[in-house]
């Protein structure tokens, strides 16, 4: 066996000579090899000196290239909206809580009156139980099925 000193850590280390021909043979470890390479690897790249993180980030504020304020279509045509860290809440939903200036309660139904979900103009929204929601889509069912026939 052969003996060297470790380039990173100095420390005395045996290997076969084998060793030595198909490897460096530079490091006793694969920890001081990594050690070694991230501090070549800092030296090297100036920008690890910089903080960017909070308000030194170039970014702080700004919004990603694809943001819309009014919100992302979901697959049922209803648009979410972000409020506040990390809340979402349907627009016409949020559009009616600001009106009233309360919360929604959770069985109360925010309903387009011209069945249009994408016409959230505050005039075409209204409040109403679950009850009267699904009875005023059993009618407009019932209305499309005779028109058809």
């Amino acid at each position: 066996m052969i003996g060297k000193n470790c380039e990173f850590c100095e420390k005395e280390f045996f290997k076969y000579p084998s060793y030595f021909k198909k490897r460096a043979g530079r490091f006793c470890s694969r920890k001081c090899n990594l050690k070694n390479n991230s501090i070549l690897w800092k030296e090297k790249n100036p920008i690890l000196g910089i903080d960017n993180s909070g308000m030194n980030n170039p970014m702080w504020g700004k919004r990603g290239f694809n943001f819309n304020p009014d919100g992302r279509p979901r697959k049922d045509g209803y648009f979410r909206v972000s409020v506040g860290h990390g809340k979402r809440l349907l627009r016409h939903r949020l559009l009616m809580e600001r009106k009233l200036g309360r919360t929604l309660l959770p069985h109360e139904i925010v309903h387009h009156k011209d069945g249009n979900n994408k016409n959230n103009i505050i005039d075409n929204l209204e409040i109403i139980t679950q009850s009267q929601h699904i009875e005023k889509h059993r009618e407009q069912l019932l209305l499309a099925r005779n028109i058809r026939r």
